[in-house]
């Protein structure tokens, strides 16, 4: 996800902060979560300090970034609000095994690698 966003957001509207190298600046962002909480699913932390989690991030962030727009169908289709967040927890508690991630969030499908 983290390159896809990458890829997407052309007028720099995102910030990415890694957990594991930008500590600091997240806690700072957000003192009210914690590393666990953090590391349970995908957060968007607006300049305001509003706190969006999981299937409700991944929403906000299709409508802030422009080459996303065309996902919101999708993540509005009657019953995404039912399956959406169960499918982003499933992400979440299996990215290690679906993506091989290494330094910076880089992250290629296992798939795409040899055995």
């Amino acid at each position: 996800m983290v390159g896809l966003v990458r890829r997407c957001d052309l007028l720099g509207r995102v910030r990415l902060l890694d957990l594991h190298t930008q500590a600091e600046t997240v806690f700072q962002r957000a003192p009210q979560l914690d590393r666990e909480t953090l590391l349970q699913a995908v957060h968007l932390i607006s300049l305001e300090g509003d706190v969006r989690t999981g299937f409700g991030a991944v929403r906000r962030l299709a409508w802030i970034v422009p080459l996303l727009w065309p996902a919101l169908p999708a993540l509005y289709t009657p019953g995404s609000s039912l399956a959406g967040p169960g499918v982003q927890v499933w992400v979440s508690r299996n990215r290690h095994r679906i993506l091989a991630c290494g330094p910076g969030d880089t992250c290629a499908t296992r798939t795409s690698q040899s055995p």
